[in-house]
């Protein structure tokens, strides 16, 4: 970041804070399935309120007849990278879902295999912009054949990038090739394993903190709650916002630092 850009950064009252790092507590958010339908601006929300990572989904999946054509989304995901270097914010990018297929949420029962040339583009959409702000989790929730394929291509064609690992949603810790891990807790009750990442990436857990509404904003209250005791354990946490149309003011306000 250069001195001019830290300069003006800092008349908005954005002080330059210290970037993610895996094994520490910090909060994060992000619009994930929908990211692309939004202005880049949300970073800057994000970066005042002390929030340190966004997370997307960079091939949407669910309540769609396919993935996103990889080519329509290269622009956004450059803006959406540039603004993160810009504001100092880390962005986690999962590259694919392994749920594609599950026909859960509108989707439309076709398996991530059907898409590997799309996933392909993906990742190269992902090293060409480059690694600097960026960490990569290859799979959510890796389950089928064909998510461990991606992964592999991941440690193949993403190697310098931080890669944090999903397998089976609730996995022990990071299997060798990966630097963190990722849990997606059923509900507020269960507390993560140390070094976990949590994203509340589950029905339950979102209906919890939403109001009982998978798709709706959060409960600012709640949320705050949560995200308090999951940092005090020294984990960290995100908020997946689950078809959020915009970024959602309730999840920021409750996340922030």
């Amino acid at each position: 970041m250069t001195t001019l850009i830290r300069f003006f950064l800092s008349l908005f009252g954005l002080a330059i804070r210290k970037p993610a790092k895996l094994g520490e507590a910090w909060t994060g958010y992000g619009p994930v399935n929908r990211w692309h339908e939004i202005n880049a601006g949300w970073i800057g929300k994000l970066a005042r309120n002390g929030i340190k990572v966004a997370h997307i989904e960079l091939l949407s999946w669910a309540a769609s007849s396919r993935y996103h054509d990889p080519d329509s989304i290269a622009d956004r995901y450059r803006d959406l990278v540039r603004a993160c270097r810009m504001y100092g914010v880390t962005l986690l990018v999962s590259i694919v879902n392994d749920n594609k297929g599950s026909s859960k949420y509108g989707d439309d029962g076709h398996p991530a295999s059907a898409y590997m040339d799309e996933i392909m583009q993906a990742i190269n959409i992902v090293s060409r912009e480059g690694r600097d702000c960026v960490w990569v989790q290859p799979v959510g929730e890796t389950q089928t054949a064909a998510g461990r394929q991606v992964e592999q291509l991941c440690l193949q064609h993403l190697s310098g990038f931080t890669l944090i690992y999903n397998g089976g949603s609730r996995p022990a810790g990071a299997p060798p090739g990966f630097d963190g891990f990722a849990i997606h807790p059923e509900s507020i009750g269960r507390m993560p394993p140390a070094g976990a990442i949590v994203v509340t990436d589950h029905s339950r857990i979102l209906a919890e903190l939403q109001n009982g509404n998978l798709y709706g904003t959060a409960n600012r209250e709640v949320l705050a709650s949560y995200a308090r005791i999951i940092t005090d354990r020294g984990n960290a946490i995100i908020h997946y916002g689950f078809w959020h149309p915009e970024a959602d003011d309730n999840s920021i306000e409750a996340l922030s630092r």
